[in-house]
C-alpha cells in the first residue's frame, strides 16, 4: 500500500536585508478571471512568477493586466503600465486590481498595512497587437527587473 499527497501551506519567507518582497495578483474564481504580473524578470518578458524578492530602491516596474471571458474564444484583453515607485527594503509589496468596465485599475499597495504605495492608474483593456514580443522586449531593457 503506498499513499502519497500533497499540500499547499502559505510559505511566509523573510525578506532578505536590502530586500523587498513583491507579489503578483490574480482572481481566477470568476467568469471574467484577472491576472496581473511583473511583465519582466531579468530584463526579459516573463508570463508570471511566484512571489520573489528584489533589491529595495527606486524601480520602473513594467506591469502586465489581463483578463478574459471563460468559455469564449478570443476574448483576452490586456493592459500594460509602468510604475516608476520606491519600494522599501524589509517590506512586502502586492499588486491589486479593479474591472471598472472596459478599463481596469492598477496599483501596488504594501501587503502588511493594506497602504497604496503607487498612483492608481487606470488603462483601457484592450485585444493584444501582434508586435507586443518587440514591444514588451523593449519595455523589459527599459525596466529595473
Amino acid at each position: 500500500l503506498y499513499l502519497t499527497g500533497c499540500g499547499i501551506l502559505p510559505i511566509e519567507a523573510k525578506v532578505e536585508k536590502d530586500h523587498f518582497r513583491f507579489e503578483n495578483f490574480e482572481n481566477d474564481i470568476d467568469d471574467e478571471p484577472v491576472y496581473a504580473f511583473l511583465l519582466c524578470y531579468k530584463s526579459q518578458p516573463t508570463f508570471w512568477n511566484t512571489p520573489k524578492q528584489y533589491e529595495a530602491g527606486e524601480h520602473n516596474l513594467w506591469v502586465k493586466a489581463y483578463t478574459y471571458k471563460r468559455g469564449v474564444r478570443n476574448s483576452v484583453k490586456q493592459a500594460i503600465t509602468r510604475f516608476d515607485i520606491s519600494l522599501n527594503e524589509g517590506k512586502s509589496y502586492a499588486l491589486k486590481t479593479k474591472l471598472d468596465g472596459k478599463n481596469i485599475d492598477l496599483w501596488i499597495q504594501e501587503s502588511d498595512s493594506g497602504e497604496i504605495v503607487s498612483e492608481v492608474v487606470t488603462k483601457k483593456l484592450e485585444y493584444p497587437l501582434h508586435r507586443d514580443d518587440l514591444l514588451n522586449r523593449k519595455r523589459c531593457v527599459e525596466g529595473s527587473i
